[in-house]
């Protein structure tokens, strides 16, 4: 029993490690040309350092658009994943010019990667 139960954590955490590296692969290509993750370093996006957990549009530093600032969210993983799939669709007049993710799977792998890397 004892080796069942260890072998289905090896498992688990060789999916999570391979989840994590599919997140900052899709990171990469999807959202680093405009975010990064660390503190307080800013590109077209605002740093994505610590952002889970955090509410919408209050990263220090950073200019946010009226919409996203009066949104009133927090970013929790399921509000995230809304976020990914649909930017405009969630937040409607905010400035992101990114037309969203299609795979819940893509948009899980980069949420665990933001969340291992900034918090």
């Amino acid at each position: 029993m004892l080796r069942l139960g260890l072998g289905c954590a090896i498992v688990v955490a060789s999916t999570a490690a391979t989840f994590a590296q599919d997140g900052e692969a899709i990171f990469r290509q999807q959202c680093a040309s405009c975010h990064l993750l660390e503190e307080g370093r800013h590109r077209v996006g605002p740093s994505l350092h610590g952002i889970v957990g955090a509410p919408a549009g209050a990263v220090e530093g950073f200019r946010y658009s009226p919409a996203l600032r009066a949104s009133g969210l927090t970013w929790d993983p399921e509000t995230l994943s809304a976020f990914l799939m649909d930017p405009r669709g969630t937040i409607p007049g905010n400035r992101m010019s990114y037309r969203g993710m299609d795979d819940q799977d893509d948009i899980d792998a980069v949420i665990t990667y933001i969340l291992e890397r900034s918090n």
